[in-house]
């Protein structure tokens, strides 16, 4: 077999080959990025959702919190009067365990 001299024609065939297979190349990876890109928009999806849950927790125990302070200030303003009208009326009050 005789050994052929390479021309222009030749050496543009071969980088389009080459460039067929790096571009191939590239378009699979392309479509395992888009995969990734996909589970990574569900992933933070997720993510937001469980913010929002804890968020609502959160305004939630606020709220509690806010309600018990009230009630705690209110009952010791009662017990405050109870024992005013006790020494007004001459009862002595205890506590009992």
């Amino acid at each position: 077999m005789a050994n052929k001299k390479s021309d222009n024609d030749d050496v543009l065939e071969a980088l389009g080959r080459f460039s067929d297979i790096v571009f191939a190349r590239f378009d699979q990876i392309d479509s395992q990025f888009t995969g990734i890109n996909s589970r990574f928009d569900r992933i933070e999806s997720d993510i937001q959702k469980i913010y929002n849950i804890l968020d609502g927790h959160l305004k939630r125990i606020e709220d509690i919190l806010q309600e018990n302070s009230m009630r705690d200030h209110q009952q010791a303003r009662m017990e405050q009067w109870i024992f005013q009208i006790a020494d007004k009326i001459g009862v002595q009050l205890k506590y009992e365990k």
